[in-house]
């Protein structure tokens, strides 16, 4: 098996005691990027049709942490979709621009709501929950 393949290199005890600034690989594609401040991020490099991506999944610490675990879920994730011929990137791309229920009602309600009373939007925005 060829070295850069090797999976799951990294360990949560491992990761806490990253200091040094700089890029670590667990393998397989997913790396932790140490930068100066101390703060960590995961990412996720692939080739796909001789173009390198480079696709972020997140910070280890904030609101929404991504854990060592969540991280290799969304490697393992990106990978099924290269083996099924899809691209991560043009997936991401295409979840950015497809709109939510969320965001057409608000654009129905917006859109009327001049015509409606208070009590009628309320009433709009409550049905939608």
């Amino acid at each position: 098996m060829v070295d850069s393949m090797v999976r799951n290199k990294l360990t949560d005890a491992k990761i806490k005691g990253l200091s040094k600034p700089g890029v670590y690989a667990d393998g397989a594609g997913l790396y932790i990027r140490v930068h100066p401040g101390g703060s960590k991020s995961w990412f996720f490099i692939y080739r796909r049709k001789g173009i390198r991506r480079e696709i972020g999944l997140g910070g280890l610490a904030g609101t929404a942490p991504v854990t060592l675990a969540i991280a290799r879920r969304k490697a393992d994730d990106m990978r099924d979709m290269l083996a099924n011929d899809r691209d991560p990137f043009a997936a991401r791309q295409a979840a950015k621009t497809t709109p939510t229920f969320a965001k057409v009602a608000e654009q129905l309600i917006e859109a009327k709501r001049k015509e409606w009373t208070p009590k009628t939007e309320q009433e709009w925005r409550v049905s939608f929950l």
